[in-house]
């Protein structure tokens, strides 16, 4: 029931600051991180390359972005809960803290992602960011009078490109769930693995933005063991 509580507080805060970033810092960093992508031509193509042809057979491949993701959290929450595993406070606790300190992140250099200047190779993707991205262009036109009123409709559509959480979660949980021995870490690798690839070519993400993911699942992972050591230590 904490848990519970905890993840329901954490995403509403995560999810309505991801809403009001647009207006506490208006600076967009979009112009820098796309010439970033340009610099390194070569690995957006293999990236590209990778995606039209490795996971061209994957059926329904356009929906799996989220939907892997989500396989990820479900299955590792539930084997580790059920068994017991001594490394599920540390994977629960990471969950929450990519939330919220991503959540905090995305103030530091707002980007709204690639597509504003390309559209990528999932067609459910570009339909999507379509939408996002008139809510953000609301957002930014009418501040914080819109998002009052309009904002929960479009309450899990906010737009942020930096730092890639999907990563930050997808390594951390993957961490966890090889730390815990569990058989789900082939699996979780190969989704990584998807996700990383996904993210780009779908350009929801700019290639920087990956590193990013990467430094923060570093710091979650760090401070889950750490809060997770005291509080054992406490006890």
């Amino acid at each position: 029931g904490t848990l519970m509580a905890l993840f329901l507080v954490t995403t509403y805060f995560h999810f309505s600051l991801k809403t009001w970033v647009q207006v506490i810092n208006p600076n967009l960093y979009d112009g820098f991180d796309y010439q970033v992508d340009l610099s390194l031509q070569p690995v957006l193509d293999l990236f590209y390359w990778i995606r039209a042809n490795l996971f061209a057979a994957i059926p329904n491949a356009d929906a799996w972005y989220q939907a892997a993701f989500m396989l990820m959290f479900i299955t590792g929450f539930c084997h580790l809960s059920v068994t017991r595993n001594r490394y599920y406070p540390q994977f629960c606790l990471g969950v929450l803290l990519t939330l919220a300190i991503g959540g905090l992140s995305y103030l530091i250099a707002p980007a709204v992602g690639p597509f504003i200047y390309e559209d990528g190779l999932n067609p459910l993707a570009t339909e999507a960011q379509a939408a996002m991205y008139w809510a953000h262009l609301q957002a930014v036109e009418h501040g914080m009078p819109w998002i009052r009123e309009a904002g929960p409709a479009y309450f899990t559509g906010g737009l942020a490109a930096m730092p890639s959480l999907h990563i930050a979660q997808a390594l951390s949980m993957t961490y966890f769930v090889y730390r815990a021995g569990s058989p789900l870490f082939v699996l979780f690798l190969l989704i990584c693995f998807w996700v990383t690839i996904e993210s780009v070519a779908s350009r929801w993400h700019y290639i920087i933005d990956l590193p990013a993911g990467l430094l923060l699942s570093l710091l979650v992972i760090w401070l889950a063991h750490k809060l997770c050591r005291d509080r054992t230590a406490a006890a």
